[in-house]
């Protein structure tokens, strides 16, 4: 298992941003592993928590556009 990576420039939408990324290659590379059912459950919580963070993203864009609207 890869170390953790702190990123500490990172604002909330930029952490859920990289972590995206590495869920979207985590299901990849899932995908390519053999017909398993340890990979299909792997694969199933990987995309689950790849919606997950695609609505914590579009939240965190929805309260932007709010606080703009209020200035």
């Amino acid at each position: 298992m890869a170390e953790v990576q702190d990123y500490p420039d990172l604002d909330a939408a930029g952490f859920l941003l990289v972590a995206l990324g590495h869920l979207v290659k985590a299901g990849e590379k899932l995908g390519q592993e053999p017909s398993a059912r340890a990979a299909y459950k792997a694969s199933r919580w990987a995309t689950y928590a790849t919606n997950y963070v695609r609505r914590a993203l579009k939240l965190l864009e929805e309260q932007k556009e709010e606080t703009c609207e209020k200035s």
